[in-house]
């Protein structure tokens, strides 16, 4: 199967790996607020690397990375509460499958020093 995958920050990661490690634990409901807002980091950090980096490599004029950055944002926030709903519903099993898959998805890359 072939993927694409984007960079994740470092304190992103590790919000990654505490949230999946609570919905594993014995409530993952209690952590439904953060994995709320980790799907919305996530998400925005994703639209970012697919839409606005590839704009800004390109060289585009500034009025258009300025449309790109504000349909990024509209998308966003249309797109949260419909998320928010639907995590927030959700039971522990469920919860405990949607961890597996965000593991699924998750991919550590190992950089290896320029000789």
């Amino acid at each position: 199967m072939t993927r694409m995958s984007f960079s994740i920050p470092p304190d992103l990661a590790g919000e990654v790996d505490e949230v999946l490690e609570a919905l594993r634990g014995e409530e993952p409901r209690r952590s439904a607020f953060r994995l709320v807002r980790l799907v919305q980091a996530l998400t925005e950090t994703g639209l970012e690397a697919y839409f606005l980096t590839p704009v800004l490599r390109m060289g585009v004029n500034p009025v258009a990375r300025q449309s790109v950055r504000i349909g990024l944002a509209a998308a966003t926030r249309a797109v949260f509460p419909i998320m928010k709903r639907i995590l927030e519903s959700l039971s522990d099993e469920q919860l405990r499958r949607l961890a597996e898959s965000l593991e699924e998805m998750l991919v550590d890359v190992v950089e290896e020093e320029a000789a």
